[in-house]
């Protein structure tokens, strides 16, 4: 059997069963009957938590201050700390993961910049004021994305 018709059948048969859209009627949550999340109620979610908004229902209401969000979102009622032992530990490695990863990306960055000179005091300063405004700055945004992460894996019924 040739290397192109193995191709074929094997993309025929993903296509058919994998790769199709899902159009099964969905739940409250999002979910499908047969418990598959949709993936425009993910991004939708995603979206939302980028705005700082209740991964749920998009209302804006949920923070108190920069470093405070009530205990239920005051539309849908979802609970917001999802009352576990650890569950911030998620939305801190969010927040550690995007700074690490906007740290170095500006590190590499300058460096392709300015060598064969480098500035490293510069880079140095840079780095430090970065890990340490950095978390205060992403804060709201690492909670709602995990919260938006963990709706989509385990869904709350409103």
């Amino acid at each position: 059997m040739s290397s192109e018709r193995a191709r074929t059948m094997l993309w025929s048969r993903l296509s058919a069963e994998d790769a199709a859209p899902q159009f099964a009627r969905t739940t409250v949550s999002g979910h499908s009957e047969n418990g598959s999340v949709r993936y425009f109620d993910m991004i939708r979610n995603f979206m939302r938590a980028l705005l700082l908004r209740c991964p749920r229902c998009g209302n804006s209401d949920i923070m108190i201050s920069w470093f405070r969000f009530r205990d239920r979102c005051p539309n849908c009622d979802l609970d917001l700390n999802r009352d576990e032992s650890g569950y911030q530990v998620g939305s801190y490695f969010i927040g550690i993961t995007v700074l690490f990863a906007l740290f170095a990306g500006l590190f590499v960055l300058a460096l392709a910049m300015t060598w064969p000179n480098p500035p490293w005091r510069t880079l140095e300063w840079a780095g430090v004021i970065l890990m340490i405004a950095g978390p205060l700055v992403l804060f709201p945004f690492s909670k709602t994305l995990y919260l938006a992460l963990d709706l989509t894996l385990r869904p709350q019924s409103k």
